[in-house]
């Protein structure tokens, strides 16, 4: 049916929440309590704005040739700040009691006088300064997790 895209779905959107998250703690856990307490079951990160104290990202060290890929196929990487968020980006998934938050970020530091840009699957961050999340919330369809194995007609979100 299609060429190029593997599934197409809608959603309704709900509200947009956004909160700040205190100097010194976990940006992941952060994103997990506050759409908890909000009871936001699905949702997308659209925007924050702020400083990180330190990052570990997660990148491809090669593209496998079956996926999923695997943990032998990441790159992990540290960062000490202080950095300045340049883009972040990911979303929140929830069923019964199992929650998963899902980012992508890059940040700004100065290296040797130098601004320089680092980024990925953000697999945590400790906050700096002024750090404000918008999350919106998918409030109406279906959602499911699952990776994209090929051409789908369902009407679900996949996350």
């Amino acid at each position: 049916m299609f060429q190029h895209v593997t599934g197409i779905s809608e959603a309704v959107i709900g509200r947009v929440v956004q909160f700040k998250i205190k100097i010194g703690s976990s940006i992941v856990k952060a994103v997990e309590e506050a759409a908890a307490a909000k009871d936001i079951r699905h949702g997308m990160i659209i925007g924050l704005t702020g400083a990180l104290q330190s990052a570990t990202f997660r990148n491809l060290k090669y593209v496998p040739e079956q996926y999923p890929v695997k943990p032998d196929n990441h790159l992990l990487s540290d960062c000490e700040g202080p950095m300045e968020i340049t883009s972040l980006t990911g979303w929140i998934f929830r069923e019964g009691d199992r929650q998963l938050v899902h980012l992508h970020a890059s940040a700004a530091k100065e290296i040797d006088g130098q601004p320089f840009v680092v980024g990925g699957h953000l697999v945590d961050a400790v906050a700096g300064a002024k750090l404000v999340v918008h999350l919106l919330e998918i409030a109406g369809g279906t959602a499911r997790l699952g990776f994209d194995a090929g051409q789908s007609e369902s009407a679900d979100l996949i996350f």
